[in-house]
């Protein structure tokens, strides 16, 4: 308690011959962290709804922006279900590492959508939506494994690193970074596409633009 940590501060304090204004005792509590995770619920919560609000504008389908999102939260949950299977405790640059993999999936995504869009463009199409959707990840996957190989190189240098010496701080940043790369590359081309696609399909519309 505040109170007990304020006693041991001022019997330390005595016995060194400080004075009282030489030193200062902060606590965090619970109710600190229940308010900091309410926050960061709050703005996670709207930044989605931001991202399908501006994928869907951007693309004109509000079902890419609700598809982009799901495969946002599955690499999400993988993350965190590795932290829970390997006992890592969940810091605060745990959660900087999370809202950076929410960027490089995000991203990822977004390109896949883009070719996606670019070829549905054509005046002359005459294939199925999963055709379409196969055809334009194929012409970006090379692109996307070397973007993600050079970042995990990195990645990865600083996670041996920071083993080798002991920089847990380091090591909690790299770490989920890492498992996050290779779930977002996974979850842009086989969820967030095949999603939209399967979609689309139900819905009975046609690939065209």
């Amino acid at each position: 308690s505040a109170e007990s940590a304020a006693a041991a501060a001022n019997k330390v304090a005595d016995q060194f011959g400080w004075d009282a204004e030489s030193f200062e005792v902060t606590t965090i509590g619970p109710d600190w962290g229940a308010s900091v995770i309410q926050s960061s619920c709050i703005a996670f919560f709207v930044s989605l709804l931001l991202i399908i609000a501006y994928i869907s504008v951007r693309f004109r389908d509000p079902k890419m922006g609700v598809s982009a999102v799901i495969a946002l939260l599955h690499d999400l949950v993988i993350v965190l279900g590795v932290y829970v299977l390997v006992g890592r405790e969940v810091t605060p640059n745990t959660i900087a590492a999370l809202l950076t993999i929410l960027g490089y999936s995000l991203y990822d995504t977004v390109v896949v959508f883009h070719r996606i869009n670019d070829n549905m463009k054509g005046e002359d199409i005459k294939c199925t939506f999963m055709t379409m959707a196969n055809h334009s990840i194929n012409q970006v996957l090379v692109r996307t494994i070397n973007t993600t190989l050079t970042t995990l190189l990195a990645l990865g240098t600083v996670c041996v690193v920071s083993v080798v010496f002991g920089l847990d701080s380091i090591f909690t940043f790299s770490f989920p970074l890492i498992i996050g790369m290779v779930s977002g590359v996974y979850s842009s081309i086989c969820i967030a596409g095949p999603l939209w696609v399967e979609w689309e399909k139900r819905a009975g519309a046609k690939p065209k633009k």
